[in-house]
């Protein structure tokens, strides 16, 4: 099973970017800062339970996305 979100970017984005991962109620799960400086990166979901999230990214010159996902541990 995958244990992981991939995020990407075609936009050049300078400085971090704040992920956050939100449950349906809005409360937060996870926080991170991260670099896009490879337009890509891994985020690690294996610590999240199976469920529907919100992940909310956002960048200090003010642009921000959001996108609603789905976990699913699965033991096959």
């Amino acid at each position: 099973s995958k244990d992981y979100l991939i995020i990407e970017s075609n936009l050049p984005i300078d400085g971090n970017i704040e992920v956050n991962v939100l449950d349906n109620t809005g409360r937060l799960i996870k926080k991170e800062m991260i670099s896009l400086t490879s337009q890509k990166y891994v985020l690690n979901t294996q610590d999240i339970a199976t469920g529907l999230y919100l992940l909310r990214l956002g960048t200090s010159s003010g642009y921000f996305y959001m996108a609603k996902f789905n976990i699913i541990h699965s033991k096959w």
